[in-house]
């Protein structure tokens, strides 16, 4: 079973919405967090509900 998982995962994509260096909001410490697009929860308190979707979308920094 754990190697039919792993083969899963092998051939899986994903897409990245953020990449957060130096983070120490996500938990004890400091760390790098990842995050990724089409979350299926859509929870009503999400933080960050522009990563529901999944289509791919460009980001503008001013």
């Amino acid at each position: 079973m754990l190697v039919e998982n792993l083969l899963i995962m092998a051939d899986s994509k994903a897409l990245i919405f953020q990449i957060q260096k130096m983070s120490t909001e996500d938990g004890p410490g400091i760390r790098t967090t990842v995050f990724f697009k089409q979350c299926p929860l859509k929870c009503t308190w999400c933080h960050n509900p522009e990563s529901i979707l999944k289509k791919k979308q460009l980001e503008w920094f001013k």
